[in-house]
């Protein structure tokens, strides 16, 4: 029997979101992928749990691309593996798998981690040994073991066993030690040379991985395409000639960064639109904003960077886009907002004039979410009159019962809340409370958080620790810290409320409520908030915390170096 919440089962197609539609699929995925991994073959331990969260995630993802081939959820899944880099990026991260002795161990396995990671780690292995023989490794995998219980080894033996490739020396780097490697590419006279060592926000140990690595390069009038697997930390590659452009990666499927010297970073920037899929510009655009978050590139190159892809029409790539955007606007000073408002608002609006604003018959899925996303920026963070004015038009016709396209009036909403008055919030907290699906009454709640009123914020966070139901109360709260102007206020509920909090909210779901303190990048705020965790540890997700905790001091560190430059 599998149990599913009522917004996962509940849906109007006709009202729903891409979004929502998605994750309906992923989730119905995910729980029935758990009757082959984690039921028919159980881990023999905890320690093991990747073995069926990992898999589950990798066939939730494989099975939604069959079912939706429009949806396009590998390109999709860049943004899950890209929040998985973010937590692997940290010295507190931890290996995918590692030993279980408390109940305490066992919850904290359920992480981002396990999840997202292990399965970018799985897909890495698929797109290098190639989809046949993954899956006949697989199927050994699942008729050897077959109502019995197993380790990481006997999977890697079965993929062994179809393949022919020692893949135990190769993964067990991947899955007993925790982060990720860094590969340097530069030109050579014959091709390029690689060089791999450990990526970090800050100081890390240092380490190295079997990286299976996948290359695509431009040698003269030929297109050329390798398969290497980097064992040591430096390695000469024969590509026949000095490349025009290289990508590293290519596919966009393997779990490491890749930085490019100035030439190449050059050339494939120029090029990008032209001869990178989108996972791999994706993965250009995220590389290079961890390298800002890293210390290691000015923010001005990233802006650069974003600038030259303004013709873009990937939904993934332009998540990354606005989101980065969108973390540069928290912490920049007055003139570096100013700035940022302005060029968000300039990439959405010629995006939408690309797209057209108008919905088109029988149009891509996608291209549906991409409108509402770039519709929603241009009208919340970019402030733009002409979107607000179109909103509150959608919003009105929404309400009047006529005929809108969802994702457009879920992006309509936002819009209309972020420059909502006291009449706006009402009737947005009206709506939640009489919303016919469950999909719409989050959509409202979502919406709420978007009110740029401080009075109104303030009535919204004591909603959401009254009123909204426990199962999505921490996840606002957590969310509501991510406010572009009054993060800190929802830091100081849970400050202040945490005690009656705690015994509220499901157990699990305090870990991610904090996740929200992530967002914050105030030096005095963040000393705050470690001076409370000191006192006020959380057992059941301490690692998680201290993940969340590191990840607010690398915020604080980028505020310190971009935040006055940015409008310089």
């Amino acid at each position: 029997c599998v149990t599913f919440r009522e917004t996962l089962l509940l849906a109007d197609p006709q009202r729903s979101t891409q979004t929502e539609m998605t994750r309906i699929v992923d989730v119905i995925a995910h729980e029935i992928a758990h009757m082959w991994f984690g039921n028919l073959v159980t881990m023999d331990w905890w320690n093991g749990i990747w073995l069926k969260e990992a898999f589950a995630t990798f066939m939730q993802v494989a099975t939604t691309d069959a079912f939706r081939p429009q949806w396009r959820r590998w390109d999709g899944f860049c943004v899950e593996r890209g929040a998985a880099f973010d937590t692997d990026s940290l010295a507190s991260t931890r290996p995918i798998e590692f030993e279980v002795i408390s109940p305490e161990d066992a919850e904290a396995m359920y992480d981002i981690l396990t999840y997202e990671k292990g399965a970018a780690v799985v897909r890495m292995l698929e797109q290098f040994l190639g989809s046949a023989q993954f899956r006949s490794g697989v199927k050994h995998y699942l008729t050897s073991h077959s109502y019995a219980n197993t380790t990481t080894t006997d999977l890697w033996d079965s993929l062994e066993h179809a393949s022919g490739v020692p893949v135990r020396a190769a993964m067990d780097t991947w899955i007993f030690q925790g982060g990720h490697p860094v590969v340097a590419v530069e030109a050579t006279s014959e091709g390029i040379s690689l060089k791999q060592s450990r990526f970090g926000y800050s100081s890390v140990d240092p380490t190295s991985w079997h990286i299976p690595i996948i290359i695509r390069a431009q040698v003269g009038s030929e297109q050329v395409e390798k398969r290497v697997l980097l064992e040591g930390n430096h390695e000469e590659i024969d590509l026949g000639g000095t490349p025009q452009w290289a990508v590293v990666n290519a596919g966009g499927h393997g779990f490491y960064r890749v930085t490019y010297g100035e030439d190449l970073l050059r050339a494939l920037s120029k090029r990008a639109l032209d001869v990178l899929s989108p996972s791999e510009r994706y993965g250009l655009v995220d590389d290079t904003w961890s390298s800002v978050l890293a210390g290691e590139t000015d923010a001005e190159t990233h802006l650069s960077l974003v600038t030259s892809l303004a013709s873009e029409t990937d939904l993934a790539v332009w998540q990354r886009i606005l989101s980065s955007l969108e973390h540069l606007y928290s912490i920049a000073d007055g003139q570096g907002r100013s700035r940022l408002q302005v060029l968000i608002r300039d990439l959405s609006t010629t995006a939408l004039g690309v797209l057209g604003l108008e919905p088109i018959d029988n149009e891509p899925d996608l291209d549906r979410e991409l409108r509402a996303l770039l519709f929603s920026s241009a009208g919340t963070t970019g402030a733009d009159n002409s979107i607000r004015e179109l909103a509150d038009q959608i919003f009105t016709h929404s309400k009047a019962g006529k005929d809108t396209e969802p994702n457009l009036t879920a992006a309509a909403v936002r819009v209309v809340a972020a420059a909502g008055d006291d009449e706006i919030h009402s009737e947005l907290v009206s709506l939640y409370r009489q919303a016919p699906t469950p999909q719409l009454e989050v959509r409202y709640l979502m919406a709420l958080l978007e009110l740029e009123h401080l009075d109104l914020f303030e009535q919204t966070l004591e909603l959401f620790t009254s009123e909204v139901r426990t199962q999505n109360a921490p996840y606002l709260l957590g969310a509501a810290m991510a406010h572009r102007n009054h993060g800190y206020l929802a830091w100081q509920v849970i400050r202040d409320r945490w005690e009656e909090l705690n015994k509220k909210f499901p157990q699990n779901s305090i870990p991610r409520m904090v996740g929200g303190i992530r967002s914050l990048s105030t030096p005095v705020i963040a000393e705050e908030i470690r001076d409370f965790f000191a006192q006020h540890p959380i057992p059941q997700g301490q690692l998680t915390l201290e993940q969340h905790l590191e990840k607010m001091t690398v915020n604080v560190a980028l505020r310190a170096r971009e935040g006055s430059r940015i409008g310089g």
